[in-house]
């Protein structure tokens, strides 16, 4: 049996971001979706944060490859 520290389930838009934030802070993260993992990327919804809010709740801010 694997171990994590955290368990996501849902893996659009909020789920994934949290993940990645987890993941990127060094927690063993498990990511689980009703989906087949090809078909996740197509479910991802867009939503605008306005530019102050970026600071505001420590979003990293977007480049050209996200």
């Amino acid at each position: 049996m694997l171990n994590y520290d955290a368990v996501i389930v849902g893996a659009s838009t909020a789920g994934s971001y949290f993940a990645r934030r987890m993941a990127e802070q060094g927690f063993s993260v498990a990511v689980i979706d009703a989906s087949p993992e090809e078909k996740i990327g197509s479910k991802y919804d867009i939503f605008h944060v306005c530019k102050r809010d970026f600071e505001k709740f420590s979003l990293p801010l977007p480049s050209k490859e996200d």
